[in-house]
């Protein structure tokens, strides 16, 4: 087995079981929508045992994360009170805490406050390389202390494409600032989860339209299209339940799973990077599966590997999701598969680069999305982007 995936596979395996003190998922972290103020937020003290090994200074900070496109231009806004100007927002490469993760420091000013200010408002220009094999950029927001409750005191923060041009009218409290004009982001090279928290517009506006993720090899990841693409499983029950399409995504009954053909040579793919927000929803029936070790929702792969050998059915590599709970018993390690403990309810985010795992995967024949027998499951999203090839330099 290679050593880097046998290494994270079992602190991925090991860590949220062993300890109580850091629930499993860890970070909650915000989820922006494009064009859409938000004032969301879950904070953590620098201290907290989840912040360590981000090197920031004693305070307090939250994370959020946005789905960008290579090669845009972006506007990253940022509304505090005039009690907050001492806040720093933070943009990253990559998800924070992973390995050669690069943190770029948002400039803070010279800011001008107009006269019985209460507000103010901070616009970063950022750009993303079109050389980026990651989709996701990450932002933190820095604050001394304590950040006071309430829709009032709340940081406000927007990401608009196409980016919003400088005015200069004087007395609107809004300080332009420079980001980074060619960010490159970075495709994650080990496993990466958290527990997403939806974003709340501050005022309600239209969603933005949904976009493709570069050299993704699903088709119609999104299910904007229903279950274009997808072949549907019905229950085995024979009641004839089926998998359906909702403002949630893909909505799995118990029993019901869903596949689609992808027929994909990734042999010389530098990167392989399989991607899934998904939700478990409160056990049915049962004991939500601990007893049995029925996982509440499957990704399977049916692949070759660089020898020939086939990885599918029973031996598909597989990311497994349990609900949480005591006595659950996704304790066990099998080959090729992960298995993650989530909390039922919640929306989930699983990222993991395939491209260096065990199976050394050179064509991936097909993807099989599939709910367990105690509850039903939901897959809002679900991408496998390959990211460029080993000897063609792009």
């Amino acid at each position: 087995m290679n050593v880097r995936w046998g290494l994270w596979v079992g602190l991925l395996v090991c860590a949220p079981l062993a300890a109580n003190t850091v629930r499993a998922g860890g970070w909650r972290v915000t989820e922006l929508r494009l064009n859409t103020p938000t004032m969301e937020g879950q904070w953590y003290a620098s201290d907290s045992p989840l912040a360590r090994g981000l090197g920031i200074r004693a305070g307090y900070m939250a994370l959020y994360t946005i789905e960008v496109l290579p090669g845009l231009q972006y506007t990253l806004q940022l509304r505090v009170p005039r009690a907050a100007e001492r806040v720093r927002v933070y943009a990253y490469d990559r998800w924070p805490l992973s390995a050669g993760a690069r943190r770029f420091a948002l400039p803070s000013g010279p800011v001008t406050w107009p006269p019985r200010a209460r507000r103010i408002s901070y616009r970063w220009r950022i750009g993303i390389s079109p050389r980026s094999t990651g989709t996701l950029l990450y932002l933190m927001v820095w604050f001394p202390r304590p950040w006071p409750s309430g829709p009032v005191t709340a940081p406000v923060l927007l990401v608009r494409s196409p980016p919003i041009v400088p005015t200069h009218r004087i007395g609107r409290g809004i300080t332009y600032l420079d980001g980074p004009r060619d960010l490159l982001l970075s495709g994650e090279s080990g496993a990466v989860s958290y527990t997403l928290l939806p974003a709340a517009p501050a005022v309600p506006v239209r969603s933005a339209r949904v976009w493709t993720a570069p050299r993704d090899l699903v088709i119609n990841g999104r299910f904007s299209a229903g279950l274009r693409g997808w072949v549907p499983r019905t229950g085995a029950d024979g009641r004839g339940l089926e998998p359906t399409i909702g403002s949630q995504g893909l909505r799995l009954a118990p029993g019901t799973g869903v596949r689609s053909q992808l027929d994909a040579d990734v042999a010389r793919a530098r990167t392989l990077v399989l991607w899934a927000d998904v939700r478990l929803g409160r056990a049915t029936s049962g004991d939500g599966g601990r007893t049995t070790g029925d996982p509440g929702l499957t990704i399977a792969l049916c692949l070759r590997d660089e020898a020939g050998r086939r990885h599918c059915g029973r031996h598909s590599d597989r990311i497994e999701f349990f609900r949480q709970g005591k006595g659950n018993a996704a304790t066990a390690v099998a080959a090729g598969r992960i298995r993650r403990l989530i909390p039922a309810g919640t929306w989930y985010r699983f990222q993991i680069d395939l491209a260096g795992g065990p199976s050394h995967p050179a064509h991936i024949d097909s993807i099989d999305l599939s709910a367990g027998t105690a509850g039903t499951a939901w897959v809002r999203e679900v991408h496998l982007i390959r990211g460029g090839t080993s000897d063609a330099g792009d």
